[in-house]
């Protein structure tokens, strides 16, 4: 979006947390030892800024973003990451805020947009709002009655923060969904449609470069790419790969929960999370790929191994699942429901034909799929539509 934005001419600012360059390309250069030193140097690469001027970006509350990453490294933390985020969440809100320039629109992220929102409104601009996940209140209502979290689970939005969404979307005057199912979630919130924009994601599945395979014969490999959470579907992974001692389970991401990864079953590994490059090699070497998420609005990485040209099994739950479907690109289980799961894993994986047909037109459907730099000029679009002189006016 920002890089879009550049290319129009009508970036005034990117603020961001920790970027590759700045005080946090300084500390990089410091080489910090052990994990906390990987994972803070992945997160820089993931964070590259190109194609958007330096002078143009504006890094706010750093430390904060540091500091709610370094307790994600301690073992025995629980929900104090989520606490921590949540504060950074508030105190970048807080900052942009103040230092907002004078612009037409302001393009927000839910959870980091009220105080943004408001200094926009005061200043005659459009206030945007990204809503990435599902509506808080279906979040919540999904992971207590499919993943049986108890309440004040370090998964679940607390109280507070659901409020603050709320008037987040209540201030808006779009917000931009993945899904129909999120927009139709709004609508039962009541926020009116034309406020909601439908814009599923990009993908540039070019990288993943795919041949047709044959796969193994007997002991298939399932690739599961995200975090490693309840909010993912990872108690319903492990229930299924206990039913398929056959089936090797490889985890790719980084680690929310900690408890899950306790008492592994012997055919499933995590591996953590991964670069680009061995990320392609992962799911070069893949069978399928499955991602059974609790609530997922859009996950990327469900299109990303579509792109790579593999089947895929996802629960109802992931915002993919109707692209999944109608392109017979894999299959499509109840969400929270292992033996489902694993009767889809079982079903796909011993027929290597089928297999094969699967990835390729999972390929297919995957570059149908609009790319990055076209969803951008979509957005930019809507952005332009909403700050129009007589829509403004209105």
């Amino acid at each position: 979006m920002a890089r879009a934005a550049v290319s129009a001419g009508s970036l005034e600012a990117f603020f961001t947390t920790i970027a590759g360059s700045g005080c946090t390309a300084a500390l990089a250069r410091a080489r910090i030892p052990g994990p906390a030193g990987r994972v803070f140097e992945r997160e820089l690469r993931r964070r590259r800024l190109d194609g958007i001027p330096d002078e143009g970006v504006r890094r706010r509350a750093e430390l904060d973003d540091l500091a709610q990453r370094a307790a994600r490294l301690v073992p025995r933390m629980q929900g104090l990451p989520e606490r921590l985020e949540r504060r950074l969440k508030r105190r970048f809100d807080d900052a942009v805020a103040r230092d907002l320039p004078a612009v037409d629109a302001a393009i927000t992220m839910s959870e980091s947009a009220e105080a943004t929102l408001i200094a926009a409104r005061r200043q005659g601009a459009a206030g945007l709002v990204y809503l990435v996940n599902s509506h808080p209140e279906w979040k919540n209502r999904w992971l207590s009655q499919l993943g049986r979290l108890p309440a004040g689970h370090a998964e679940l939005v607390p109280p507070e923060q659901v409020s603050r969404i709320r008037r987040e979307l209540a201030m808006a005057d779009l917000v931009l969904v993945p899904t129909a199912e999120v927009a139709e979630q709004l609508e039962a919130a009541g926020i009116g449609a034309a406020r909601v924009a439908v814009e599923p994601y990009g993908v540039d599945p070019q990288p993943f470069g795919a041949e047709p395979r044959l796969g193994r014969v007997g002991s298939p490999w399932c690739l599961f790419v995200g975090q490693v959470c309840q909010r993912k579907g990872l108690m319903v992974l492990l229930g299924a790969a206990r039913l398929l001692p056959s089936v090797t389970f490889r985890v790719v991401g980084p680690l929310r929960s900690r408890a899950l990864l306790r008492d592994l079953p012997a055919n499933v590994q995590w591996l953590g999370p991964l670069d680009a490059a061995p990320l392609a090699a992962e799911l070069a070497a893949a069978d399928l790929f499955v991602l059974p998420s609790l609530e997922d609005a859009y996950p990327l990485a469900s299109l990303e191994a579509m792109g790579a040209g593999l089947p895929v099994v996802v629960s109802d739950h992931v915002g993919t699942a109707a692209l999944v479907r109608g392109a017979e690109a894999g299959l499509v289980v109840r969400a929270g429901d292992p033996d489902a799961l694993a009767a889809a894993i079982r079903e796909v994986a011993r027929d290597s034909e089928r297999r094969v047909a699967m990835g390729q037109a999972a390929r297919k459907a995957a570059l149908a799929q609009p790319s990055w730099a076209e969803y951008a000029l979509r957005v930019l679009g809507r952005v332009g539509a909403k700050t129009a002189p007589e829509v403004r006016a209105s």
